[in-house]
């Protein structure tokens, strides 16, 4: 009988190995395929390379909207919680127009990480979700 190979990852995501006939190291938790580099990160979903930056990738509007969308997120909530940052009036306005018309959005915006807070988001779950959108095509 051939035997098949599990992968498996501590807690906090990070690879253990792949083992057929051999009994994982206590704690580990299966997933569905190996990493395509050792020190990628398991985060629940989906390998999260560290080996790339979210910074690195821009996305296009599709892409955005599906970012937000993995955060449980709508353009209308970001657009209505810029209402309560503190800024100008003419700055929230050019914020609400970034964020909704935009053909590029950019990880490194500090409108992303001003808003982080108010979503009760961390910077991990962001680029987790930026990462996954980033495929998108």
């Amino acid at each position: 009988m051939k035997q098949v190979t599990k992968f498996f990852v501590d807690p906090e995501g990070n690879y253990l190995g792949g083992f057929a006939g051999a009994k994982p190291p206590a704690g580990g938790i299966e997933v569905a395929s190996p990493p395509e580099h050792g020190r990628d990160i398991w985060d629940g979903n989906t390998w999260i390379s560290h080996l790339v930056d979210p910074v690195d990738y821009p996305l296009n509007k599709v892409q955005f909207k599906s970012a937000l969308e993995e955060l449980g997120l709508t353009v209308s909530q970001v657009k209505t919680a810029i209402n309560g940052l503190d800024m100008t009036e003419k700055a929230k306005r050019i914020a609400k127009f970034k964020v909704s018309d935009s053909d590029v959005y950019r990880r490194d915006n500090e409108l992303f990480n001003v808003l982080k807070g108010g979503f009760n988001l961390t910077d991990a779950q962001i680029d987790a979700a930026w990462m996954e959108a980033k495929d998108i095509h």
